[in-house]
């Protein structure tokens, strides 16, 4: 039996992680996975609804070969806010990502950034 490639995106209930993870899910290959805000209450298999922390990270029920990184602020408005929340983010994802020697980071970026 062949091994699936087990894959987690960040900001899964966003714009850009929403339409990866469709598109990603229809593979039988790959085992998707997602974390972030759900704020518009989709439903998602195998996702993890709240922020992106360690309690959070470690509700998943597998640890990823790959990190899909699409969480982040979608608009231009705030950069001092978006700097923080995203940096803080990102360095809790890259600390996961460490913890669990995965494999590969992959970082999605928008105009926000």
């Amino acid at each position: 039996m062949i091994k699936k490639h087990k894959i987690l995106i960040t900001g899964v209930y966003g714009f850009l992680g929403s339409n990866l993870y469709a598109k990603l899910s229809k593979f039988k290959n790959l085992q998707v996975s997602g974390i972030g805000r759900n704020r518009y209450n989709l439903k998602l298999k195998n996702t993890v609804s709240g922020s992106i922390n360690k309690k959070n990270l470690n509700r998943l029920k597998f640890v990823p070969d790959t990190i899909i990184h699409c969480a982040g602020e979608g608009s231009v408005n705030n950069v001092t806010k978006q700097y923080g929340s995203g940096y803080f983010t990102t360095k809790k994802i890259l600390d996961f990502y460490n913890k669990k020697k995965i494999k590969k980071f992959i970082l999605i970026s928008s105009a926000a950034v």
